[in-house]
């Protein structure tokens, strides 16, 4: 009898540890299974942020720009010139604390350029990539045209797209 106990263990123990080997194989093909499905979401969701269409600013419409001159190493200066305070900013259009700063300042210096009461100067930088000097461009131009400081707001509001010198 002990012989068949012997055999009826060897054969739970068996069992048992076959049902373990699964378990495992289940437990890492699950874990792989579910870093590859974040890893996918990390990816696309990173890809729609770079490709997607341009929005507007909330902010946009609350402002009006005139047309400026635009000399090399000079501020691009947006709102009144009789505004009594001036704020001097040094931003890349790419720049993901740059856009945190928008997020959270911007419509106060927005409403306050919009009364009249603070001027900003602008020095659009580019040390983040490539479209950090298209943006810095394309401000420059958009300033000039007379349309700076809404298309100021449109670029942050659309910081992860990649802009191009097209």
């Amino acid at each position: 009898m002990s012989g068949a106990r012997d055999q009826a263990r060897d054969r739970l123990a068996a069992a048992q540890a076959a049902q373990r080997r699964r378990d495992r194989r289940l437990l890492v093909v699950g874990a792989v299974a579910f870093v590859l499905v974040l890893v996918g979401a990390g990816i696309g969701f990173q890809s729609w942020r770079a490709h997607r269409a341009p929005s507007a600013s909330a902010y946009a419409a609350t402002v009006t720009a005139a047309p400026l001159a635009v000399t090399d190493g000079q501020p691009l200066r947006l709102g009144a010139a009789s505004a009594p305070a001036t704020v001097t900013l040094y931003e890349d259009f790419h720049c993901p604390h740059c856009a945190d700063f928008e997020d959270e300042f911007g419509p106060t210096l927005t409403a306050a350029q919009a009364a009249g009461t603070v001027r900003l100067e602008l020095y659009p930088m580019a040390f983040i990539d490539d479209g950090s000097h298209a943006a810095a461009n394309a401000m420059a131009c958009a300033a000039e045209a007379g349309f700076g400081q809404p298309y100021y707001l449109g670029l942050f509001a659309n910081h992860t797209l990649q802009w191009s010198d097209q």
